[in-house]
């Protein structure tokens, strides 16, 4: 794609939608009915909050919710719970119905209209006849608050303060009024305010900037995304470059082979000390990680910006604060669920700079502190899915909690759910198992060379289930852990080098013999190639006489992996030291004898005279 294009299309987009913007704001802006203070929508359906509280008098339990004005709280009304509504389809409980309807007389009052200068709250008051020891006492027993401006408004019932309302509040009736009263007054001025044109229009240049500011800060934040995704690809790409250099390297004299070990002989076939070869491997995977863990708290903060943007914006208006309150509700969950993300993320980086400075104090060079290296980058790619999954696990049960949904129902549904699918699932649960004794006998580790039969060559990525396997042709075999049941491990603690020479028959065999040592021993001073060598060569002399030759063994210990690469360099030497003293190589030899007429005949003859 042509970058100016690109960029022409993208700024055209952008100045359409910027342009579209403005338009409708305007557009909502001068087209604001004047009767729009008359005007209400009512609130979204939101499910009523019950609260139960002691038992009453009568023996039942007292139930109470809030009364709600575009998503503030008035006061909270109660009522005796009541259980056979939930046995009758489409039926309301009794503090359901009264927090409906009390909502409903509001909303009524504000499409109605009303003089906030001149509107009055008064009190209607039905009393009861009360014994107190011997007297009988008349007391106010419900309160009915009624809302007028004596304009506009005629007597309006807002709502009915009853005993059960004052004893979960530990009131009188006539104080809880008073209370109700000092609450609802400014609540309706405030919403028929709100509800002004010159009000709304503010409101709208107010929610236009903000969402123009969120849309900055979400292309600004979308950019730098862009470049940490662009510097992620180039990382996977050189990742990918020099596994394929890995594999370039290898010697092609086995390409044609089909066994699997001589497979994993020819992936392990260049120069391949563990850890050095481990090394640029797991720096990827660390920069990779940390690339992650970047994007993903751009993510995080993306999403914020926008959820606040949106609260903001939906909070200013009355039709849509509930959606804000709601909102400001479910913080704590989006917190725990985002906070969950960003731990994860941030464990894998946390165990990848664990595993670097344990590295950089440990000698690399002799073997068991290699083995151990190679162990600790294995196990670290094992506890970062295990954390992974335990730090998920701990989030969903956290937020269950918080959403006040009982957990140890779900748990025990959750053990039955998983004793059922265990039955079905009995080959992960060998896979798990049998990863587990993999890692714990340490059979082999990343970066180890090994044929496990089906497959075999560098292992690349190792869990509790599964193991990948690289091969010379690049070939990716992933194997379960349950299907590995014999492992034959090349590189482990150290490599032998079973190296097998043919000589030609004329040749000086003492002397061959002699040249093989020297040149063992000129590759274990040398010091390129010493440190690859662990032991001093064995040379065990003659193993075969064949038509072919006379063949000479050799066994050289070298360092975990270098067996093939000592090997290539130990054939190069003898092939040149054979050259200067004369020592040829077995070739495979054939007798042919010609015989004439005159001895035909005399062995002819000699078999006639025998019979």
């Amino acid at each position: 794609m042509n970058l100016v294009s690109w960029r022409s299309r993208r700024y055209s987009s952008l100045r359409t939608f910027v342009s579209a913007s403005l338009l409708a704001l305007i557009l909502t802006a001068t087209k604001v009915p004047q009767a729009i203070g008359k005007i209400t929508i009512p609130p979204a359906p939101q499910e009523t909050a019950i609260t139960s509280i002691t038992s009453n008098a009568s023996g039942g339990k007292i139930v109470y919710a809030p009364v709600k004005l575009d998503g503030q709280e008035l006061f909270q009304v109660a009522a005796a719970e009541a259980s056979e509504y939930r046995r009758q389809p489409h039926s309301f409980a009794p503090i359901e119905m009264r927090v409906n309807m009390y909502e409903d007389n509001l909303y009524q009052i504000l499409r109605q209209g009303f003089d906030p200068k001149t509107l009055q709250i008064s009190f209607e008051t039905s009393d009861s006849l009360t014994r107190v020891g011997d007297n009988l006492l008349r007391l106010p027993n419900q309160i009915k608050i009624i809302a007028s401006d004596l304009q506009e408004l005629p007597e309006q019932h807002i709502a009915t303060v009853t005993h059960l309302d004052a004893q979960i509040h530990g009131l009188s009736v006539q104080e809880l009024a008073q209370q109700w009263k000092r609450n609802i007054t400014p609540a309706l001025i405030k919403a028929q305010r709100e509800r002004q044109p010159g009000y709304l229009l503010r409101l709208g240049f107010m929610s236009g900037g903000i969402f123009l500011g969120t849309v900055v800060a979400s292309l600004l934040l979308t950019f730098w995304q862009k470049r940490l995704k662009a510097q992620w690809q180039r990382l996977k790409e050189s990742q990918v470059s020099a596994t394929d250099d890995l594999l370039t390297n290898q010697p092609e004299t086995l390409a044609s082979e089909e066994t699997a070990e001589e497979t994993a002989e020819e992936t392990a076939a260049t120069d391949y000390p563990q850890i050095a070869a481990m090394e640029p491997k797991m720096s990827h995977e660390r920069l990779l990680n940390a690339n992650n863990l970047y994007r993903g708290l751009l993510q995080i903060i993306h999403l914020v910006v926008w959820l606040v943007g949106i609260a903001w914006i939906f909070g200013l208006f009355p039709y849509t604060r509930p959606i804000e309150i709601w909102l400001h509700t479910k913080w704590v969950v989006m917190a725990i669920a985002l906070g969950t993300y960003l731990v994860i993320k941030g464990s894998a980086v946390l165990i990848d700079y664990c595993l670097k400075k344990w590295l950089e104090k440990q000698a690399l060079v002799p073997t068991p502190f290699q083995r151990q290296a190679l162990r600790m980058v294995t196990f670290s790619h094992v506890l970062k899915g295990l954390l992974s999954f335990i730090l998920a696990s701990i989030g969903i049960l956290w937020a269950l909690s918080m959403l006040n949904i009982p957990i140890a129902p779900l748990l025990a549904g959750a053990g039955i759910l998983s004793f059922a699918i265990s039955f079905g699932s009995q080959n992960l649960i060998r896979d798990v198992i049998n990863g587990t004794l993999i890692l714990l006998e340490d059979q082999y580790a990343i970066g180890d060379i090994i044929n496990v039969g089906t497959a075999a060559g560098v292992v690349e990525e190792m869990n509790l289930r599964m193991t990948q396997l690289r091969n010379i042709d690049g070939r990716l075999s992933t194997v379960p852990n349950s299907n590995i049941t014999t492992v034959h491990n090349l590189t482990k603690e150290w490599s032998r080098i079973n190296f097998t020479v043919e000589v030609a028959h004329e040749a000086d065999i003492n002397q061959a013999i002699a040249l093989v040592g020297k040149v063992s021993e000129q590759m274990q001073s040398d010091p390129e190639w010493g440190e690859q060598v662990l032991h001093p060569a064995e040379v065990l002399g003659v193993d075969n006489i064949a038509h072919t030759g006379i063949a000479i063994v050799i066994w050289i210990r070298t360092q975990p992996g270098q067996q093939w690469a000592v090997a290539r360099e130990f054939r190069r030497r003898l092939k040149l030291i054979f050259d200067q003293q004369g020592i040829a190589i077995g070739v495979p030899q054939q007798s042919l004898w010609f015989r004439n007429s005159l001895d035909l005949i005399r062995t002819q003859h000699n078999r006639e005279d025998v019979t």
